[in-house]
């Protein structure tokens, strides 16, 4: 473990070695390689399980690939087990908690009472607004409880903050930042269209706003998602193709398909879901 280590030295070889865990971790996962990845993280976890900050990270990288392979318990004894217990200023480990609950909960799982604690955990970090990536996780949690009121003032604090601030921060926030966080609570108030017009104007821009490409991709997913529940199915597939041409995993395949049925193109749509049903790496 990391806390035995005994020089810096060590210390800093240790944490190269997780540092490349983590960086295979997000290749295999930006390809689809699920079950590689599995056995991957699964084959290292003695290396990092101690890690304070990486592990609850890296068993957020596991529960990606164990998600498109359906293991929805193992994933929600993980969350309770490894990764619900970080302390409320751990951010980086706070957005991973709302990002795994939003990724559960667009499959169709019921989270239990897992969204409140989690909120709570988030409140003292209601006026910080350091980076747009932490602002849309913040609004993400304050939509997925239900807390209009709590979100409605945090959108006004973030409003007052570009206003009184003239930086690049600022700049992100504004164009970026600030429609993410109204498209989470359109899309948890059921209005997907405004969810879509929200989020889609700026998608190809988040890049802009920190996290990876792994963790941006639960804009995406909720784009996605906006746009198929919106019966909007041309947008829906034009965003899908290109990413099931790069890694044909089971829930872009499925939401592809749904695209394709709802275009009237079956054919398609049957030989995305034979795909879902052939073995992933």
């Amino acid at each position: 473990p990391i806390v035995s280590v005994p020089n810096c030295c060590c210390r800093a070889a240790v944490w190269r070695r997780l540092a490349a865990v983590h960086a295979v971790a997000h290749v295999m996962q930006m390809q689809g390689r699920c079950e590689e990845n599995i056995e991957w993280l699964e084959s290292t976890v003695d290396n990092w399980r101690d890690a304070v900050w990486l592990s609850g990270h890296l068993w957020w990288h596991l529960c990606l690939p164990l998600l498109e392979k359906e293991q929805f318990d193992r994933v929600l004894d993980i969350y309770d087990a490894r990764m619900a217990n970080c302390d409320e200023d751990m951010v980086t480990r706070l957005m991973d908690c709302s990002s795994m609950l939003w990724r559960l909960e667009s499959l169709g799982l019921d989270v239990g009472d897992r969204w409140a604690p989690l909120a709570d955990k988030w409140m003292r970090h209601s006026d910080e607004h350091a980076i747009a990536f932490t602002d849309a996780h913040f609004a993400m949690t304050m939509a997925a409880v239900d807390r209009q009121r709590t979100l409605k003032r945090f959108m006004q604090s973030q409003h007052a903050f570009v206003e009184a601030e003239n930086s690049t921060n600022s700049d992100i926030l504004e164009r970026i930042g600030g429609p993410l966080c109204e498209g989470f609570g359109a899309y948890r108030n059921e209005e997907y269209g405004e969810a879509a017009n929200k989020i889609g104007p700026v998608i190809g821009e988040t890049w802009r706003i920190g996290g990876s490409n792994a963790q941006r991709d639960v804009f995406r997913l909720t784009l996605s998602n906006a746009l198929l529940r919106g019966q909007r199915f041309e947008e829906a597939r034009d965003i899908l193709e290109p990413l099931v041409q790069a890694r044909e995993t089971p829930s872009l395949l499925y939401d592809l398909a749904t695209a394709y049925d709802g275009l009237g193109k079956s054919e398609e749509a049957d030989l995305s879901l034979i795909h879902i049903s052939e073995p992933t790496r």
